[in-house]
């Protein structure tokens, strides 16, 4: 009967268990714990329509749900998946003409800044640093994208000629420049 005592004896004692946070993405400076990061400025997975950006016609809207990026026919009410990787893309932001997507691919390690052809479904790699990269957003000539990147350690404003590649930090200040 003393085995069955100890089986009992381990069964309801109290286990005691130390749990840590384990960043799953690059550390950011100026996050006092990364899971705020994480929790409130990283893409979020819906089931329905989130960061819905307006086409520069105003007849489609882009908008992220699921996992991918959709657009909406704003005349048929129609909404059609663009976007078909296994991350998550989210945060979409149009060029200009129309033609063109930016946004956030999120693969729950990192972040990157995706750009995607409309008419062709082409996408291309536009910032892929071991940081955090949020919030793209085409420049009013279309021919770069401004974001935000922890590369420099803290979340710094960023811009990145689409023809060279070149990046340029803009902004150098301690603390958190997003949107």
């Amino acid at each position: 009967m003393k085995p069955f005592r100890c089986l009992v004896a381990l069964v309801v004692a109290p286990v005691v268990v130390q749990a840590q946070w384990t960043n799953r993405y690059p550390k950011v400076a100026g996050f006092s714990h990364h899971v705020y990061l994480e929790g409130y400025e990283l893409p979020l997975l819906t089931s329905g329509p989130i960061d819905p950006a307006p086409s520069p016609d105003g007849r489609t809207i882009a908008f992220g749900s699921r996992g991918w990026l959709w657009l909406l026919d704003t005349q048929t009410g129609t909404a059609t998946r663009l976007t078909k990787a296994g991350e998550m893309d989210a945060r979409p932001a149009w060029s200009p003409d129309g033609k063109q997507l930016v946004f956030v691919r999120d693969d729950t390690k990192t972040t990157k800044i995706m750009l995607i052809d409309i008419a062709g479904g082409r996408e291309r790699l536009v910032v892929d640093e071991p940081a955090i990269e949020l919030d793209p957003a085409f420049s009013v000539d279309g021919k770069s994208v401004f974001y935000s990147s922890s590369a420099a350690g803290d979340l710094d404003l960023w811009r990145i000629d689409l023809a060279t590649g070149v990046k340029k930090r803009l902004t150098e200040e301690a603390g958190l420049e997003l949107r």
